[in-house]
């Protein structure tokens, strides 16, 4: 998928929140991080399907790109970043580095669960 803009992000979001709304479900939005909706969909949508059916149709290949786009700055980033410091690691300027870096050091990822 070509670069996703910020527009297109936002209007294929509201797609999605808008199927789920004709079947009679709502999302909890809980605000943004890294320009990324944070959001809670409802058990009875996934339940039902209906969750999967809007998010794949509206969201799912423009919401993989997004954050894919923006996993150097994402909260998991950060928290690699602050995990890598407390174990005395300087970290590497990207996620995939970092994990590497992370794995090289003979640690268990669950060691920077400490950092969330």
């Amino acid at each position: 998928m070509e670069d996703v803009t910020y527009d297109e992000y936002q209007a294929a979001f509201s797609a999605y929140s808008s199927c789920l709304e004709d079947a009679g479900y709502s999302l909890r939005i809980d605000g943004e991080d890294n320009q990324t909706v944070q959001f809670s969909v409802p058990s009875g949508a996934v339940d039902s399907g209906v969750d999967k059916t809007c998010y794949e149709e509206h969201f799912a290949s423009i919401d993989s790109a997004w954050q894919l786009a923006r996993i150097d700055t994402s909260n998991s980033a950060r928290i690699l970043r602050a995990c890598l410091e407390g174990l005395g690691l300087v970290p590497a300027d990207t996620y995939e580095e970092m994990n590497k870096q992370l794995l090289d050091a003979g640690e268990d990822p669950a060691v920077c669960s400490d950092y969330s």
